[in-house]
């Protein structure tokens, strides 16, 4: 989407991208991954899954996109969504009562779709 000029849709994706896991862009960009005490519903969402990704920030072909999601990232908008749903995440995780787990769950995939 970034590479076809689709702005507001690659955005969208990213912060999608972080919610499907909240490590991927430390491991793009090199820096440390450390494990957040959060709820993560699947295998897929833990910091191991990281291992399996090939791309990096130092990937020459991937320069230009690098900058932008670097960027993106260090917007205060984002950086807001993604300390938002990582609180969420964090209260899922000792919240018990069904009502408000559905709740919580809620909020934190109206943050992904209202981008």
């Amino acid at each position: 989407m970034f590479k076809c000029g689709k702005r507001k849709e690659a955005v969208t994706k990213a912060f999608r991208t972080f919610c499907a896991n909240t490590y991927l862009f430390d491991k793009v960009f090199g820096r440390p991954i450390t494990q957040v005490d959060k709820w993560e519903s699947s295998s897929l969402e833990g910091p191991d899954n990281t291992a399996y990704l090939e791309y990096s920030s130092g990937q020459a072909e991937l320069a230009d996109f690098s900058e932008w999601l670097n960027n993106l990232i260090a917007t205060d908008d984002f950086k807001s969504r993604c300390d938002k749903y990582i609180d969420i995440h964090r209260r899922l995780k000792t919240e018990s009562h069904r009502e408000i787990r559905h709740y919580l769950i809620m909020q934190a995939k109206q943050l992904e779709e209202t981008l």
